[in-house]
């Protein structure tokens, strides 16, 4: 039984695929996690021009006290752009995401325009409530060592091993945000776990040790 949870049981891992089909994800969900400072790095004191990706502005400036998008326009997002504008910057470009034709992600874009989408029409429309996803922030506040182990890869990505520490630190942190309540801390000792404990199917287990392991070199390296 061990050894079967050792191994993906599927022809496309359930973790990346949902019945043969790439699963995707919203990239902008790991601001909340990396909690992003607001002040301006020393680094770029001598820069002209400072270029703006809008779509992750938008999820960074927070509409705290607008309740329309007309408000939160003015209110938040011009002033945050304007802010950028220094004795030395006297450029500002804000870079928003736009669909050609032919693109790669067409089909990403054809999948959203099939969900219910809040139209902004004249900028009297309320913004909605939104639903952020805590589950990875919280698995990453109750490791203490999970920053240190992510910046000690970004700088020295081959120290990353099966046998290494780091390894065992990112697979406590994503079990933790399949199951708060699992309190082991290998892979696959976790997938045999919740499938026997039938807290989760073969369809919903996390990814085995090996599988996590590729993941992580893809990224850092």
């Amino acid at each position: 039984m061990e050894e079967f949870f050792r191994y993906e049981n599927q022809r496309e891992p359930p973790s990346l695929s949902n019945q043969g089909s790439l699963r995707s994800g919203n990239k902008s969900d790991i601001l909340e996690c990396l909690k992003a400072p607001t002040g301006r790095s020393a680094k770029v004191k001598a820069a002209t021009v400072v270029v703006l990706y809008m779509a992750a502005v938008v999820y960074m400036v927070r509409p705290t006290s607008a309740h329309t998008f007309r408000d939160y326009v003015s209110q938040h997002l011009v002033q945050f752009v304007e802010s950028q504008v220094t004795p030395t910057v006297t450029r500002v470009d804000a870079v928003w995401v736009t669909y050609p034709e032919n693109s790669r992600k067409t089909l990403t874009h054809q999948h959203r325009g099939l969900r219910p989408r809040t139209r902004i029409g004249d900028g009297i429309t309320r913004i909605p409530k939104q639903d952020w996803k805590k589950t990875a922030w919280s698995a990453w506040q109750s490791i203490p060592g999970l920053t240190d182990t992510l910046l000690a890869l970004t700088n020295h990505p081959q120290a990353l091993s099966l046998q290494s520490q780091y390894i065992q630190t990112l697979e406590r942190f994503v079990v933790l945000t399949y199951s708060k309540g699992c309190g082991l801390v290998k892979m696959n000792e976790a997938r045999l776990r919740l499938f026997t404990s039938g807290k989760k199917s073969l369809d919903t287990l996390p990814p085995t040790q090996a599988a996590l392991y590729q993941h992580i070199r893809r990224a850092i390296l």
